[in-house]
């Protein structure tokens, strides 16, 4: 590890000593070298890069976006409203909803925003109701890939998007009822260590060249795989790059893409302290200052995210499994070798800046995390907890009819 790693990392926790625990820490040099990693793309005049909003929805991260020219890629009105606030461009959004209702995508589409419809109900809905703007379809592509079955989300099965037997048969209709479809989107998964499932894409969106007179522009997803263990990417900038602009040249369309935890995942820490140890069967329990409902991913997604301490340089040979203080089995990970610890030191999880924060709660009334940022050798705290009492604010006492 080198010494720039290794004093960022010491400012990791110097952060979270300062403000309190458990704490979400950002590095937003490295959000800055990540956004990087496509500039060759980016210099391409077909080529678009949006940032999956949901992944973390930070608006001091959002901004840094904006600043540097992303679009967004947003899934709820919510999104939509907090980008607009912050100044987007309503012609750089892109509304990419799971099943959403009318009132939702009519939303979007009065605020000016790009609609892509994952629903045959939908298409029509936004081509009756709006005839004159135009919006994009999400196509289901029958291609099964990503780091594990719950963020697989391109297979048959799939509830996203729209089948493509589907579109064959009703693409015919949309054309001559004048549908401006003029984008067409898909999107098989996240953690994606290769590029054959977006060269499977475009080799879809070929076959559907002839069924839109409108088109514009296809969308190939996201879900670039992060590299937990190092800053290079697990894919190649080269391949996407080979493989978009040949799309390009052969059809005259424009590419977009839109990855969200490639981006975010390894800027973030999530930073905990010890409350006190006890004694486990060939191991001791970490029981930490935090739970599951501050850091979902190693429940939900069975996410194995590497521990680093302050004691890293001592070794690690003591067996311990890391442990909330939720009201549930909630544990961060069951065997894993550290330097002797102690209740008061502090441990964090790194490659947790996507989809950590944003997927938080306050379950068993526990405030969510504090955020951090890091800016060159400045900190800052952007995201306080709420008071118990802005929680109760949110709720009216109706007393009994009797």
């Amino acid at each position: 590890m080198n010494s720039e790693t290794l004093l960022r990392q010491e400012m990791v926790f110097k952060a979270a000593k300062h403000y309190g625990s458990p704490a979400y820490v950002y590095d937003m040099d490295q959000l800055m070298q990540n956004i990087h990693v496509f500039n060759t793309l980016r210099k391409q005049d077909f080529f678009r890069l949006n940032y999956a909003c949901k992944a973390n929805s930070n608006i001091n991260i959002l901004k840094l976006m904006r600043d540097e020219g992303l679009g967004l890629d947003l899934v709820s009105p919510g999104e939509i409203e907090l980008a607009l606030h912050l100044g987007f461009d309503a012609e750089k959004l892109f509304f990419t909803p799971s099943n959403a209702a009318n009132e939702e995508l009519s939303y979007a589409l009065d605020q000016g925003v790009f609609v892509v419809a994952d629903h045959i109900d939908a298409v029509q809905f936004i081509g009756k109701s709006y005839p004159d703007r135009p919006f994009g379809i999400r196509l289901k592509p029958d291609i099964i890939d990503g780091g594990n079955e719950k963020v697989t989300v391109g297979g048959k099965d799939s509830k996203f998007g729209i089948a493509l037997e589907d579109v064959f048969k009703y693409s015919s209709q949309w054309k001559e009822k004048g549908y401006k479809i003029e984008l067409l989107h898909a999107h098989v998964g996240s953690d994606l260590e290769g590029l054959d499932s977006f060269q499977g894409i475009l080799d879809i969106f070929y076959r559907l060249l002839a069924q839109f007179s409108h088109l514009k522009t296809v969308n190939i997803g996201g879900g670039y795989a992060v590299n937990y263990d190092s800053a290079h990417p697990k894919w190649s900038t080269d391949d996407l790059l080979q493989k978009t602009r040949r799309f390009h040249q052969s059809t005259g369309l424009n590419i977009m893409t839109e990855p969200g935890k490639f981006l975010v995942s390894n800027i973030g820490y999530f930073v905990s302290r010890v409350n006190r140890k006890k004694q486990g069967s060939g191991f001791e329990f970490l029981c930490l200052d935090s739970g599951f409902n501050h850091f979902i991913r190693p429940m939900y997604y069975n996410a194995s995210h590497r521990v680093i301490t302050e004691k890293d340089q001592q070794g690690r040979d003591n067996n311990y499994r890391l442990v909330g203080n939720i009201c549930e089995k909630d544990e961060f990970n069951k065997n894993i070798l550290l330097p002797e610890m102690h209740a008061g030191d502090y441990l964090a999880f790194i490659n947790a800046g996507a989809y950590c924060y944003s997927m938080a709660s306050n379950y068993n009334l526990r405030y969510l995390p504090k955020e951090i940022l890091l800016w060159g050798n400045e900190m800052y705290e952007v995201t306080r907890p709420a008071t118990l009492r802005e929680l109760i604010d949110r709720q009216v006492l109706v007393e009994a009819p009797y």
